[in-house]
């Protein structure tokens, strides 16, 4: 087995196939350099740093001389669905919580208003059918029974 090999070998025993993968691997005279792809923002850090010791452990050189550097993966787009009505939707965010008086409507309409304010068309369902709903948060004339 060569260097690159066992490079290799150690990337694969320290990595969580979960959250990081392999991309690329290249080694010169300025050191080793490791390109990892995850596929979350919230890759567990410390993976990083362990792999940079063991991998100036077994190439013999020092942790400054490995570069590991982590690419986010692209997100795939959402599934086109045939709900009657949605044909048209780009994006559906949703704000939710399981208690109540968090703020849900408020949020939700704040949301809204930003993303028409950056020139998005917006449309606002409120389902919140115990509290206020985003009609009486915007004052607007017709309101679910308020």
């Amino acid at each position: 087995m060569d260097g690159s090999d066992g490079v290799t070998a150690v990337i694969d025993e320290t990595l969580d196939k979960k959250f990081l993968k392999l991309q690329q691997v290249d080694a010169d005279a300025t050191g080793v350099h490791v390109v990892l792809q995850a596929s979350t923002g919230a890759y567990p850090r410390d993976t990083v740093q362990t792999l940079k010791r063991r991998i100036s452990g077994i190439a013999g050189v020092d942790e400054e001389a490995v570069n590991v550097s982590v690419d986010l993966a692209r997100p795939r787009p959402a599934a086109r669905t045939n709900a009657p009505g949605l044909q048209h939707v780009g994006k559906i965010i949703a704000v939710s919580s399981c208690k109540g008086g968090v703020g849900k409507s408020t949020i939700a309409t704040n949301l809204a208003f930003q993303v028409a304010a950056m020139g998005g068309r917006v449309g606002l369902f409120d389902a919140d059918i115990y509290g206020k709903c985003g009609a009486v948060v915007m004052r607007a004339p017709v309101c679910c029974g308020w």
